[in-house]
């Protein structure tokens, strides 16, 4: 089972229509496993940016309107988001190259020929690592969309979109095998307003911007699927209305005080008569349950929630509880 200090719960703070909101959104720390599995004996990862194009690439990139280097910038910021993600595993142990090598191919878009093994042992032997984690190519791209005038007022708003493709492969210098190889993409929509269409600067200040975001997304989004993460989520609980312990117990929780709050829904329930209340009681006590980590005691009050409540939420949040059990073994497994 997880250690229940990886679950942590924060009150989200809401505005709401109607004073007479039925539940509070909450949110809950969530481990979630890795898609792909490092050996076990990998304790020591070398990040290595090997994605340096040659003259050809920075002729494109200023026939196309960007800034020379921006890639290269780029492409750190990438590696970082690598970095930053994978340090928060801490059965791992990670390092960068200081140095950023020269692509195989010259647009440096695309995957080309692996890393001489020679080199990769080379560098694993120099970092004392265990595998090689490299990101073969990065491209970046950034384009206005459309120009649209304001109806009344004197002004534009620009729509543009950033996008960030990287390339990554994961070298074993003990097998001599490539044991992960993938690309990967993100992009994001912005827009801008201006009162002329003197864009052109702001054009490439808010690119910067969003490029920057992009490309760490990009380089986070790859580090989550070798290792494992937490992620906030969102959940639901239901108010005390008329029953005092429900009331109580509500109450315990949002001051993070969960096991009182298991007691006084336990004490709630029991006293309950109305099967809609019961319903909705139960519901919380899966919640709590899944706070304080017991999956199954969490799985068995949904499952009874939703039988006495039929409440539709009850059965997606019982989804939610499946899979994470479901994960939960994935966890375990690879400890």
């Amino acid at each position: 089972m997880l250690k229940s200090t990886f679950f942590y719960v924060s009150i989200i703070a809401t505005m709401c229509l109607f004073s007479c909101s039925s539940t509070r959104e909450m949110q809950v720390l969530v481990t979630k496993p890795p898609l792909f599995e490092i050996p076990t004996d990998v304790k020591k990862i070398l990040l290595v940016n090997r994605s340096k194009g040659n003259a050809v690439t920075v002729l494109e990139g200023v026939l196309t309107g960007e800034l020379p280097g921006t890639d290269k910038n780029l492409s750190e910021q990438c590696l970082s988001a690598v970095f930053q993600t994978l340090m928060l595993n801490k059965s791992l142990s990670i390092m960068r190259h200081n140095q950023i090598l020269s692509s195989s191919k010259g647009s440096s878009s695309s995957f080309g020929g692996s890393l001489e093994w020679d080199k990769v042992e080379a560098l694993a032997t120099q970092y004392n690592a265990d595998a090689i984690l490299m990101l073969e190519f990065f491209d970046s791209d950034y384009f206005i969309r459309d120009v649209i005038s304001y109806n009344s007022l004197p002004g534009v708003i620009v729509r543009g979109n950033a996008s960030a493709t990287a390339g990554f492969r994961l070298y074993y210098p003990k097998k001599q095998s490539i044991l992960y190889e993938k690309e990967f993409k993100s992009s994001q929509f912005y827009q801008e307003s201006s009162t002329s269409r003197l864009l052109a600067l702001a054009k490439l200040i808010k690119g910067s911007d969003a490029l920057q975001d992009v490309s760490f997304r990009t380089g986070q989004r790859f580090a989550r699927r070798i290792t494992k993460y937490n992620i906030w989520e969102d959940r639901l609980m239901y108010k005390g209305k008329k029953n005092t312990e429900m009331q109580r117990g509500e109450r315990l929780v949002i001051a993070n005080n969960w096991q009182q709050g298991v007691d006084s829904w336990l004490k709630a329930y029991t006293a309950s008569t109305n099967t809609t209340e019961k319903g909705k009681i139960a519901y919380n006590l899966a919640l709590a349950y899944e706070v304080l980590g017991n999956l199954r005691e969490a799985k068995k009050w949904i499952t009874t929630a939703y039988v006495d409540g039929g409440d539709k939420k009850a059965l997606n949040y019982s989804t939610i509880i499946n899979q994470r059990i479901e994960n939960e073994g994935i966890l375990t497994e690879k400890q």
